[in-house]
């Protein structure tokens, strides 16, 4: 459930999951480094793998069995060993949860996973570079697209539909049993 997840860190927007895909028509999840909340006791690799896994949840099956593509917007600030932490972890807990790891980073810089996760990854110093995974149509607007997302409504929409979703299960299962 959302509320079981890290507020500060869920809020934050480091990571969200904005419903775009890829070419290959899976769902990307977007870290973006630059965000004050990597520096606070928020981004353990616990409470990222937590997130991750919430995220991964509320894909549809067949979503969630094509795999994730993961970019990694580390323009202007590396990222935390925290961060692949949590994905080698989140991919030992959901085998295959992942498909790709894209590094954005600036010009001259680069960047890695620290383990490997034997999925693709790529590193990209430019945006339209970027472009070869995921069409501008695709990208948010922090990557250079016009993909409209809104962290705060899709926070909003999930808060209130988790319980009404739980309140259907509850009465379908009265429902059978009372049969």
């Amino acid at each position: 459930w959302i509320s079981d997840i890290n507020q500060e860190l869920l809020t934050s927007g480091a990571v969200i999951l904005p419903g775009n895909k890829d070419r290959g028509g899976r769902s990307v999840l977007q870290v973006c480094t630059r965000v004050q909340v990597w520096a606070s006791e928020a981004c353990s690799a616990n409470t990222l793998t937590c997130l991750l896994r919430y995220y991964h949840s509320t894909l549809r099956k067949e979503m969630r069995d094509q795999g994730m593509a993961v970019v990694i917007d580390s323009r202007e600030q590396q990222p935390v060993p925290a961060l692949f932490s949590s994905l080698f972890e989140f991919q030992t807990l959901e085998p295959n949860a992942l498909y790709s790891v894209l590094f954005v980073v600036d010009k001259d810089g680069s960047a890695k996973l620290d383990r490997d996760l034997n999925v693709q990854n790529e590193t990209f110093s430019s945006l339209k570079a970027l472009l070869k995974h995921i069409d501008q149509t695709q990208l948010t607007r922090d990557l250079g697209g016009t993909f409209y997302y809104n962290h705060e409504h899709w926070i909003s929409f999930r808060q209130k539909i988790e319980p009404f979703a739980s309140s259907c299960c509850a009465a379908i299962r009265f429902l059978q049993e009372s049969r």
